[in-house]
């Protein structure tokens, strides 16, 4: 069985160094394509509240909170107080930022190993900066459908939360209920802004990744319905744009972004380190999400009016990413502070102290 293993490693290492050298023109597009996403889409949308989340976290403020919620979160997960401003918090900030959370609150012994993966399993959202102004405003150009989108994504991420939560529930004992060491505010925003960089960089890597391989898939695939579901199966924002172009169906993209696609997957399993939740169990959780939020949408699609029908022809939407650009030069800049801050701890206390 190990050799087994090895062989097929082997094997697949090899196929992907020959797509590598034998598709380079596609790949190079794909990878392209990668990298204008994640400048146009993913870190305006994201690294602001992974930075928020983080900040909240180290800062303590998620402890009183946690405390105002305890009733609520037992009654719907059956987990601690802390449970329930995660999963909140995983709502607005983008999909791997609560499995993160959660991968903190285990470390700190708020959470058990075993709430940590059942929390980290259900506490995914795609975020209001990705589905309203990325989806709804950027790619289909009526904000209306991003709110719609919203609003869809919270019922089904609560719906399967509560679900999930109540069929696969774990015991609350071990847990410490102690608030995890605030950190002075100065001390928290410098971390937060570090861990929110090291979060986005790993996100933004994923989408590269996958979309370099949907640059290949685009010349081995030539049926438009398989190459699609490909595309949706493996990268939600690719997915997104290609179905915004293409068929912009709200119920379609609201189980895309339901899903989230094995891009996300990996995300939030990378991200959620220790409190890393069972691939099984994840991904039927996502599935479940997915189909949920196609349904909601086919709902509440009709309480729009001039909603776009299912076949429409739409502008493909563009998205303009250059080195001119405020947006460009204001998160080089940002990413430059945290390197320096983070190549030079020692600084880093000084200036803490200082404040």
């Amino acid at each position: 069985m190990k050799n087994f293993k090895k062989m097929s490693v082997l094997l697949l290492s090899g196929v992907g160094f020959a797509a590598v050298f034998l598709f380079s023109a596609p790949l190079k597009t794909g990878i392209q394509n990668g990298l204008t996403l994640c400048g146009s889409v993913i870190i305006p949308s994201l690294f602001p509240p992974l930075c928020i989340c983080s900040f909240l976290q180290l800062s303590g403020a998620l402890n009183a909170s946690g405390r105002l919620c305890k009733r609520l979160s037992s009654i719907l997960f059956g987990l601690p107080p802390c449970a329930l401003p995660v999963f909140l918090l995983s709502l607005i900030s983008g999909y791997p930022a609560g499995a993160a959370l959660c991968a903190q609150l285990q470390k700190s012994g708020q959470l058990t190993l075993p709430q940590s993966r059942l929390l980290a399993t259900v506490s995914v959202g795609a975020g209001p900066g990705f589905l309203v102004l990325a989806v709804g405003d950027g790619m289909l150009h009526n904000m209306r459908y991003g709110f719609l989108l919203l609003i869809t994504h919270i019922l089904s991420a609560m719906l399967t939360a509560v679900l999930f939560c109540h069929m696969f529930k774990v015991s609350d004992s071990g847990a410490t209920q102690r608030p995890s060491p605030r950190l002075p505010l100065a001390e928290a925003f410098v971390q937060a802004v570090a861990k929110a960089s090291a979060s986005i960089l790993s996100i933004c890597a994923y989408t590269i990744l996958f979309s370099g391989l949907i640059g290949i898939l685009s010349a081995l695939i030539t049926n438009k319905t398989g190459f699609f579901a490909a595309v949706a199966a493996l990268e939600v924002s690719n997915g997104c744009v290609f179905l915004a172009q293409l068929l912009p169906s709200i119920p379609l993209i609201a189980g895309i972004t339901g899903f989230g696609g094995f891009s996300v997957i990996c995300q939030v399993l990378s991200a959620a380190g220790p409190a890393r939740p069972k691939t099984g169990l994840f991904l039927s959780a996502r599935l479940l999400n997915g189909c949920i939020s196609y349904l909601l949408a086919s709902v509440l699609i009709g309480l729009i009016p001039n909603a776009l029908p299912v076949y429409y022809g739409a502008k493909p939407s563009g998205f303009s990413f250059s080195s001119h650009t405020l947006l460009f030069s204001a998160c080089l800049f940002c990413l430059c502070v945290v390197f320096l801050f983070s190549t030079r701890q020692r600084k880093i206390k000084k200036l803490v102290d200082f404040f």
